[in-house]
C-alpha cells in the first residue's frame, strides 16, 4: 500500500484497470488465450516455410475468427468463408471493368466500402461485410502499385489462401483438436457464481463491484444463447435451464451485499443459514452432473421466520421454485430476432460512420 502512495494517480488508475481486467473471470478466457498464441505462432511459421504473402492479414483473420467457445468459432468460420468469396469476387468485377482506370477503381470501390460499412453496423453478420470492405479497398489499390495483370491475378488469388488457410487452422484448434463447448462453460460459470453466493452467506465478505456483477450476469446470458444453438439436451430443457440462469443470477447479485453479521445469530437462523446452504450445494452438484435439479425440501414455520429475520425469504423462495419446477416444462417460443437493428434506416449516425470511414481510407 505504501508503494502505491507514492505513485501518481494516473498510474494507479492504471493499475487498478490491468488488475480488474486481468482478474475477470471471463468463460472461456484461458483456452482462447492459449488457441490465440499457438494459432499465431502457426501462421507465422506456416507462411514463412510456404512464403505465403500478407501475413498481416492472416493474423488477423485468426484473432478475430477464434471465439471463447467452439460453437461460435465454428459460426465465425463459416462466415470467413462466405466472406473470402464475396471479396474476391468483387475485386475481380474492380479489375475487369476498371483495371487501367483508377478514378473508375475508386468510384466503384467506394460504394462498396460504404455499403459495407453501414452493414457492418447494422447487420448481424457484420463481420461478413467488414472483410468484405477492407479487401475491396486495399485490392483496388493492386493495379496502382503493378504494371503486370497477371501479378495482380496472383497476387488477388492469394488473398484465397491467406483469407482462407487462417480459417482451416482456427476451425482444427478451436473446434476439432481442443474444443471448449459452450455448456461446459456455462456449468463451471453457474458453479463459480453459486460458490461466490454461499462465501457471502457464511461470512462477511466485502461486495464485489457492481460492474462486475452486471458483466458475469450478461455473460452467463451470453453463454445460454449458446447452449441453445450447440446443446440439444439444453434445447429440451431450456425452460427449466433458463430459469436456473435467472435463479443464480439472482441469488449471486442479491448475496453480493449481503453481510450475516448484521443479523442475530440466533439457533434457528444458523440452522437456517446452513439449511440454505446446503440446498444450493445440491443444486451445484446437479449442475455440474448436467442434470436438472429437483429439491425435496418443505419449509417449515418456523424456517420461514427465520428466512425473514435474516432477510432470505425471497431467496428461499427462488430457490424453490427452481427445485420444484417441473424440467420438462416446454419452452415459451422464442421470437427470431430481426436480420438488421431497429433504426438501421432512421439513426443518421450509421450513415455518417460510413462516410466517414470512406473519407478516411
Amino acid at each position: 500500500m505504501s508503494a502505491l502512495n507514492s505513485l501518481p494517480l494516473p498510474v494507479v488508475r492504471l493499475l487498478a484497470f490491468f488488475h480488474e481486467e486481468l482478474s475477470e473471470r471471463r468463460p472461456g478466457r484461458v483456452p482462447q488465450t492459449m488457441q490465440l498464441w499457438v494459432g499465431c505462432l502457426l501462421v507465422i511459421l506456416i507462411s514463412m516455410t510456404f512464403e505465403i504473402p500478407f501475413v498481416a492479414l492472416s493474423l488477423a483473420v485468426l484473432f478475430y475468427g477464434i471465439q471463447s467457445n467452439a460453437f461460435y468459432t465454428k459460426f465465425v468460420a463459416i462466415l470467413f468463408v462466405v466472406a473470402t468469396m464475396l471479396e474476391i469476387a468483387s475485386l475481380f468485377l474492380i479489375y475487369k471493368w476498371s483495371y487501367g482506370e483508377p478514378l473508375i477503381r475508386l468510384i466503384i470501390a467506394g460504394p462498396i466500402l460504404m455499403g459495407c460499412m453501414f452493414l457492418m453496423r447494422t447487420h448481424r453478420l457484420g463481420l461478413v461485410f467488414f472483410a468484405v470492405a477492407i479487401v475491396a479497398i486495399y485490392g483496388q489499390t493492386f493495379p496502382a502499385m503493378l504494371d503486370y495483370p497477371e501479378v495482380v491475378v496472383r497476387l488477388t488469388l492469394w488473398c484465397i489462401v491467406v483469407g482462407l488457410y487462417p480459417t482451416l487452422l482456427m476451425t482444427l484448434i478451436g473446434v476439432l483438436w481442443f474444443p471448449s463447448r459452450a455448456i461446459t462453460q456455462m456449468h463451471q460459470a453457474l458453479n463459480d457464481r453459486l460458490d461466490d453466493a454461499i462465501s457471502h452467506l457464511t461470512d462477511s465478505l466485502a461486495p464485489l463491484p457492481e460492474t462486475r456483477i452486471e458483466r458475469e450476469a450478461l455473460a452467463l446470458q451470453k453463454l445460454n444463447v449458446f447452449c441453445l444453438a450447440d446443446d440439444a439436451n439444453w434445447r429440451t430443457q431450456s425452460a427449466w435451464w433458463q430459469s436456473c440462469v435467472a435463479t443464480v443470477t439472482y441469488i449471486y447479485s442479491t448475496l453480493n451485499r449481503y453481510d450475516p453479521t448484521s443479523f442475530a445469530d440466533s439457533q434457528a437462523i444458523i440452522e437456517f443459514r446452513q439449511k440454505l446452504a446446503s440446498e444450493i450445494n445440491k443444486l451445484q452438484h446437479a449442475i455440474a452432473e448436467g442434470q436438472c435439479w429437483q429439491s425435496d425440501w418443505r419449509i417449515t414455520e418456523s424456517e420461514a421466520m427465520a428466512a425473514r429475520e435474516c432477510n432470505l425469504e425471497n431467496i428461499c423462495q427462488t430457490l424453490l421454485q427452481l427445485g420444484q419446477m417441473d424440467p420438462n416444462t416446454p419452452p415459451t417460443p422464442a421470437t427470431k430476432p430481426p436480420s438488421m437493428v431497429a433504426d438501421a434506416f432512421t439513426n443518421p449516425d450509421y450513415m455518417r460512420y460510413a462516410v466517414k470511414t470512406l473519407l478516411a481510407c
